[in-house]
């Protein structure tokens, strides 16, 4: 925000907050979570820190609830029962702004995480990159068409597109494996995929 005396305010909101299991996961300053385990036997709380400012954050993944934090340089990737010691990865460059066109949205901002029993997505409008939970990169998918909704089974991807079509790609290979057209637009343009 400026003002007309030329000053320049800068306002974060915190406190953006989620579930998973007897977890909660809450922002409670800029490069800062907490996770806190309502569980009868395993009630803690944790903080989690990262050194630069989060820009997005989910919490999901398998039988053990897994944590994903994005900065503008890594992926920090936590088990709920080990928060200490953090997986770090680099952000892949494309997914780091100047990418797109004026129709399509860029920036770290607009990456989405995608959080699945063996594996996570991270990805924005034109490419996603799948990822084992100890850090090791698996695939690099680059999407033809604009995708407005993503799944995931245990072993591909899926694409949701405006034009109703789902693209499959395997999360270990980087090409598109085949495309189903839809006669119906999803409910809410939101899809699952099951086993």
């Amino acid at each position: 925000i400026s003002t007309t005396q030329g000053q320049i305010i800068s306002v974060s909101i915190f406190g953006t907050c989620q579930t998973f299991l007897d977890n909660v996961l809450s922002q409670i300053s800029a490069n800062q979570l907490k996770l806190t385990n309502s569980n009868f036997e395993k009630n803690f709380s944790e903080k989690l820190t990262t050194k630069e400012a989060i820009v997005n954050f989910q919490i999901g993944g398998p039988k053990i609830a897994r944590i994903l934090a994005l900065t503008t340089s890594q992926i920090y990737i936590w088990s709920v029962d080990r928060v200490n010691t953090p997986c770090q990865v680099a952000i892949p460059r494309n997914l780091i702004g100047g990418m797109g066109t004026e129709k399509t949205k860029t920036g770290l901002e607009n990456v989405k995480i995608l959080l699945n029993r063996k594996f996570f997505v991270i990805y924005n409008h034109e490419t996603a990159y799948t990822y084992e939970y100890q850090g090791r990169q698996l695939a690099t998918i680059r999407f033809q068409k604009l995708p407005i909704s993503i799944s995931a089974s245990s072993e591909n991807v899926f694409a949701l597109s405006k034009d109703n079509s789902i693209s499959i790609f395997n999360f270990q290979e980087s090409g598109q494996k085949k495309s189903i057209q839809l006669k119906e637009t999803p409910k809410y343009g939101k899809f699952t995929v099951s086993d």
